[in-house]
C-alpha cells in the first residue's frame, strides 16, 4: 500500500496566551490524542509561537498556535524559517 501524508490544518490562536492555554487544558481534559506535546518555537525571535498538534479520528493533523508577535502570522515576509529549529 502506498503511503499517504495526512492533511494538517492549522488554526492561528489570535486571542491571547490565556485563550490558547484555554484550548490546549480542554484538549487534554477530554483526554484528545495528541500528535506532538505543546511546545515553543523559534524561542526569543519576531517569529516565537506555541504550537501543538492534535490528531483526528482520520488521522488529520490539527495544529493550534499562538504568535507571541501579531506580525509574525502574514507580516514578517523577510524571515525564511520553515520547519523546526536546530537543537
Amino acid at each position: 500500500m502506498e503511503w499517504v501524508e495526512p492533511l494538517s490544518w492549522s488554526c492561528f490562536v489570535a486571542l491571547c496566551t490565556e485563550g490558547w492555554q484555554r484550548i490546549l487544558d480542554r484538549a487534554r481534559k477530554k483526554e484528545l490524542s495528541f500528535y506532538q506535546e505543546p511546545r515553543t518555537r523559534y524561542h526569543r525571535s519576531r517569529l516565537e509561537h506555541r504550537a501543538f498538534f492534535l490528531e483526528d479520528p482520520a488521522h488529520n493533523f490539527l495544529e493550534f498556535k499562538h504568535y507571541t508577535n501579531e506580525s509574525a502570522i502574514f507580516g514578517e515576509r523577510d524571515l525564511s524559517q520553515v520547519g523546526d529549529e536546530s537543537e
